[in-house]
């Protein structure tokens, strides 16, 4: 029986977490073989070709299910990346605006100083 595991990394783990569960070489080497022993199989031994044939599947199913869980885990990545990158951005506009805002009021007060001759000419 297959289950769901859920645990907690902190968001600068999540690449390296994704490539302990990422498919291997290894792995894609036993699909390619099967492949080939099920063509050589298929006219020869078509039951030995079924048992093949039957393994790739569920080898291939347990790496789509990884493969389906690692796009999940990107998904939800890149989502906060997204919209932390947004947060971040808004911050940086709004403290931009507020030291605009200041320096425009500082101008303007010294523009009034001058003109009402506030400074000593």
């Amino acid at each position: 029986m297959k289950v769901k595991l859920q645990y907690t990394v902190e968001l600068d783990n999540i690449p390296r977490e994704i490539s302990k569960i990422m498919p291997d070489q290894k792995e894609v080497s036993y699909i390619l073989g099967q492949l080939s022993e099920i063509r050589s199989l298929s006219y020869s031994k078509p039951l030995s070709a079924l048992e093949s044939i039957e393994d790739t599947r569920k080898a291939l199913f347990d790496i789509d299910q990884r493969l389906e869980d690692i796009h999940a885990i990107l998904s939800g990545y890149i989502k906060y990346k997204v919209e932390d990158n947004k947060t971040q951005q808004e911050e940086t506009k709004q403290n931009l605006e507020e030291t605009l805002q200041k320096s425009l009021e500082e101008l303007a007060r010294y523009e009034n100083m001058t003109n009402v001759g506030g400074i000593n000419d």
